[in-house]
């Protein structure tokens, strides 16, 4: 009864993290979470191949990072220029 009651009333959607920014999507933060798994692992074991991954891994997020950005400043630029009311700040 209990469990059917869960099901029932409690959304089971996930929350997304309101301080993240706008291109910022689940393919990067997983890309984060690899990275950070990354320096921990070559800062404990002090291993070349362990660094050399970890910066492989950061320049391909940063790059990926940067299209990400400027693919979302793009699709303003065009979202306000077809839309100048949004520009304006009367909505």
């Amino acid at each position: 009864m209990f469990l059917s009651a869960v099901d029932e009333y409690i959304p089971k959607c996930k929350v997304r993290n309101n301080t993240d920014l706008p291109w910022i999507d689940s393919e990067l933060r997983n890309l984060i979470k690899q990275k950070d798994k990354l320096r921990r692992k070559a800062q404990k074991t002090q291993n070349l191949n362990d660094w050399e991954q970890f910066k492989n891994l950061r320049g391909n997020l940063k790059k990926l990072l940067k299209k990400k950005r400027f693919g979302h400043s793009t699709n303003l630029k065009s979202e306000i220029n077809e839309n100048p009311i949004y520009a304006s700040g009367n909505m």
